[in-house]
């Protein structure tokens, strides 16, 4: 399996804060970073994520999710609500996974599992 390809979108400590936790993770790689609205589409386009980490109120999530799942089936989301006491993955089956809080070590594996499997 290839390394996970995260695309973090939402409030930028948010941004820092996850980026931060990754960054020494070989296997994880932020590919970009955004905040919400019309470039989020571009940037998920430009970056090819394998998860989308996207943090802020969850009704900003919601919307954000729904768009991004029907145009992008393929891709997992990973909704971090109220300062990530409050997660939840999200994929278009449509299925909501809810996680309860994360500690760092559980985001990382997470993420991690999120990679693409190697082609042949």
């Amino acid at each position: 399996m290839s390394g996970s390809r995260v695309l973090l979108v939402g409030r930028l400590m948010t941004r820092e804060m996850v980026e931060g936790l990754i960054e020494s993770q070989p296997d994880i790689d932020v590919v970009g970073s955004v905040d919400f609205g019309a470039e989020l589409a571009v940037e998920v386009d430009r970056t090819d994520p394998t998860i989308v980490v996207l943090a802020d109120g969850e009704d900003k999530i919601e919307a954000s999710c729904d768009d991004l799942l029907r145009a992008r089936p393929h891709l997992t989301a990973l909704a971090v609500v109220d300062r990530g006491r409050e997660n939840f993955l999200c994929e278009l089956r449509p299925h909501r996974t809810p996680l309860g809080p994360l500690l760092p070590g559980d985001l990382i594996a997470l993420l991690r599992s999120q990679g693409r499997p190697e082609a042949p």
